[in-house]
């Protein structure tokens, strides 16, 4: 598992130095003068020395413990390095903002008159050290796009053989894909193409097989060939492989030409089935696959591709029908399975006190046939109770001899860097949790783990981030419940697993009270359901190191305790107090100055202290079910930084005027704030405002410079019931794509509505007092309306640029 933990580090560095960009580094010699010039100047090329071998290095750490002691040394490196620079650089922010000579303002917070240059310098011995250790350890300069040879070694290779004995449960996803298969198209394409999609290990191939060696398709396909792709789309190797299967003889060309002329000839008007297993890469496919197909088209009209895969996305590009998307077993399949394995002749209840064990161990699988099977064969050896108990009781799923993890961790080393390190991330969540992916990204922007992407924001990239990562099934999206319309979030515990052991020590978690080790270089840590006497609180102020805190306890949290942690957690960036008992924070709030992520939902304060508004950095402030929380402090505008501020659900009954500097703010979220009843004049000066939600507030008008807000997207007025209208202007806001106004009192529209050429959603659904709608030209053609006369109970959609209005 150790080799498991430094798989990404490459990410880490990424991130954590990610902020020596030419800029950052301009702005600290400005400041700092010469003596930090040339120390960042060195870090700055100790990094990009370091960058060239770390492919090298990843390769290398699964045959030398050696090499794995280097990648864990410069991992603790990278973060204390980040720390001091981003600690710089947010001195420096503050230094602006006293107005006051940066080197004495520092030099105060400091104590003793801290010397940057040397904090640099004595990192950059260290990273001296470290490029000595490489040198010793013949680390080579890569260039291979970070896969190596240990992923080449480690693809697997599949057939279209299947012991159908060994095939459990399927029979009705089988039937599924063979009437595909059997059936007529209803179009004139000569083929279409049958994704089956799925996470690593659930049973795509072994589908695939059972489909592939099915009478009804034997006798239906004039010829049928198979292909393993995995992770290389190379053309040249699939045209081959596919010759070789259509004829039973070795094909080796090397010429793509030849071999493509050769599986022409091969399958030429010819009714095909073929099958492309273990498909990956998106971006090679854009590339290479109308080059791949082009043989295909001499078959005979009818014939199909079957394609694995554990990617969505690329189950979209090729697929021309629906993906099938491939479940877990249930655990009566899933125990059949085992006891095929695990006893002879599959007859357990020889054994009973190793039935009962099996079946637990069985139960911990979650419906993943790899780890049934895997773990089946481990214990076909072991016939002692003691044996099957140890089996029960670790976590044998982590142990890179066996299958089941570097069958997942293969989906692991073909995600980007940053994709890794926000995937390592969720290690510090239980099991079983529910992901809200708005939350997550958040998470994951304060932690550094997103780099920005040109001028895309910060939260659109972690969206996209999130969205490939349940596309390559690292998360999956369930039904609540037995609503189709209500799904959530969650992790399967085996890719959990995985999470954890890639994260190794910088992800750690305590649940249920049961006291557990926190290692001293723990970087992430969740503490749920924190109870008296399962570990006492005071402990947390030794872990110097965290950068994130999750501590939820519905035990009340003494002040002190609080305030000594926050003392010493200096380089904390993501702080979660949610549904803990306390209702004050101490003044040492302000100390954090790292801190981006703040939650304090639910909990029982009436007021911030002033401190929080010295958190320089903060990006996200939530504090929705603070039910005691009647405001914020006065200051709060000095949160230049700011994005997210959530207020839903308390008492507020005022915003501080200064709340209109929040310069950088994206979400202000009010709802079901019944006091407030207005928001100042000056709202219009959050020129980045994307989000504003005033659902069920007291409000009876917006100011009019809400309509200077001009990257306004959503504006949420639904059941404020005291609302009668809208700006004159209101149509200024030309990005504005969603208006929401049920149950207000508005009589009508202002005509400049017509002018809002985004939008797409207007709803006004029992709006009694609506008496007619604006008739107003340009790009809003047409209002579809819904309802009685005097237009009760109805939703409206404008018609801009979309085909299908739904009502």
């Amino acid at each position: 598992m150790a080799e498991m933990v430094q798989m990404f580090v490459s990410s880490v560095l990424g991130a954590l130095f990610g902020n020596l960009t030419e800029s950052a580094i301009e702005e600290m010699k400005s400041i700092w003068g010469v003596g930090v010039e040339e120390e960042v100047e060195k870090l700055e090329s100790q990094v990009k020395l370091i960058q060239g071998v770390i492919e090298d290095a990843e390769e290398k750490q699964f045959h030398s413990k050696a090499v794995g002691s280097w990648l864990r040394e410069l991992k603790n490196i990278a973060y204390d390095a980040n720390d001091i620079l981003d600690e710089v650089a947010s001195e420096a922010q503050s230094s602006k903002r006293q107005k006051v000579g940066a080197f004495r303002y520092i030099s105060s917070i400091f104590q003793n008159e801290r010397d940057i240059a040397r904090e640099i310098r004595e990192i950059s011995g260290r990273l001296d050290v470290i490029l000595k250790g490489g040198r010793d350890l013949h680390l080579e300069i890569r260039g291979d796009g970070g896969r190596g040879s240990q992923i080449e070694q480690e693809r697997r290779k599949t057939s279209s053989l299947v012991d159908e004995s060994d095939v459990i449960g399927r029979q009705v996803d089988k039937d599924k894909i063979i009437q595909l298969l059997v059936s007529d198209d209803d179009d004139d394409k000569l083929y279409s193409v049958i994704p089956i999609v799925g996470m690593g290990g659930v049973g795509k191939t072994t589908l695939a097989q059972f489909v592939y060696n099915d009478h009804r398709v034997k006798t239906q396909f004039g010829l049928r060939v198979w292909a393993c792709v995995s992770d290389d789309f190379n053309v040249l190797r699939i045209t081959n492989a596919l010759v070789e299967s259509a004829s039973g003889s070795n094909c080796d060309l090397s010429n793509l030409d030849a071999a493509q002329r050769c599986l022409e000839k091969k399958l030429n008007g010819k009714k095909i089935l073929i099958v492309l297993d273990d498909v990956w890469g998106e971006n090679q496919i854009h590339t290479h696959w109308d080059t791949l197909r082009v043989p295909f088209g001499v078959g005979a009209k009818g014939s199909k591709i079957i394609i694995t895969t554990r990617d969505e996305r690329v189950a979209r590009m090729l697929g021309t029908i629906p993906s099938h998307h491939l479940k877990v077993l249930p655990d009566a399949d899933c125990w059949e399975l085992f006891t095929r394995r695990a006893f002879a002749g599959g007859i357990s209840n020889a054994f009973p006190e190793l039935e009962e064990i099996g079946r637990q161990i069985v139960k911990k699988c979650k419906g993943l046939p790899l780890a049934v099977k895997t773990l089946g064969g481990i214990l076909s050896y072991k016939r002692t109770v003691s044996e099957w108990e140890r089996i029960l009781t670790s976590e044998i799923w982590k142990d890179d001899d066996n299958k089941i993890l570097p069958a997942l961790r293969l989906s692991y080393c073909h995600l980007p860097p940053n994709q890794k390190h926000c995937f390592a991330y969720c290690a510090k969540f239980p099991k079983d949790h529910r992901f809200d992916k708005d939350v997550l990204v958040r998470q994951w922007m304060a932690t550094g783990f997103i780099q920005t992407k040109g001028t895309t924001l910060l939260e659109d990239i972690g969206g996209e981030i999130f969205d490939d990562l349940l596309l390559k099934s690292f998360f999956q999206r369930i039904r609540e419940g037995a609503s189709p319309n209500i799904s959530i979030n969650v992790m399967h515990d085996l890719m959990h697993d995985l999470a954890e052991s890639v994260s190794g020590d910088e992800c750690c978690r305590m649940e249920d009270g049961i006291p557990r080790s926190i290692p001293e270089m723990a970087r992430h840590l969740s503490w749920i359901d924190v109870e008296e006497g399962s570990m006492s609180l005071e402990a947390l102020s030794k872990f110097k190191r965290l950068r994130t805190l999750q501590l939820r306890a519905p035990s009340s949290i003494d002040n002190q305790i609080l305030n000594d942690a926050f003392m010493e957690l200096r380089c904390l960036r993501v702080l979660d107090l949610s549904w803990s008992n306390f209702d004050k924070l101490p003044d040492s709030i302000g100390l954090l100055k790292h801190l981006r992520y703040l939650d304090l939902s639910s909990t029982k304060i009436e007021r911030l202290p002033e401190s929080v508004t010295s958190l320089c950095n903060l990006q996200m402030l939530h504090l929705q079910f603070c039910e005691n929380l009647k405001g914020l402090p006065d200051s709060i505008g000095h949160l230049k930084h700011l994005r997210y501020l959530d207020l839903s659900s308390t008492k507020i009954e005022r915003l501080p005027e200064s709340v209109t500097s929040l310069c950088n703010l994206q979400m202000l979220d009010l709802r079901f704030c019944r006091n407030l009843k207005g928001l100042p004049d000056s709202i219009g000066h959050l020129k980045h405002l994307r989000h504003l939600n005033l659902y069920y507030t007291e409000i009876d008008g917006l100011p009019e410079s809400v309509t200077s807000l001009c990257n306004l997207q959503t504006l949420d007025l639904n059941i404020c019931n005291n609302l009668k209208g809208l700006p004159d202007s209101i149509g200024h806001l030309k990005h504005l794509r969603h208006l929401y106004l049920s149950s207000t009192k508005i009589d009508g529209l202002p005509e400049s509505v017509t002018s809002l050429c985004n939008l797409q959603t207007l709803v006004l659904e029992s709006c009694r007092d609506v008496k007619g709608l604006p008739n107003g030209q340009g790009r809003c053609q047409k209002f579809c309306t819904k309802g009685g006369k005097n237009y009760s109970n109805f939703f409206i959609y404008l018609k801009i640029k979309i085909e299908k209005i739904s009502i």
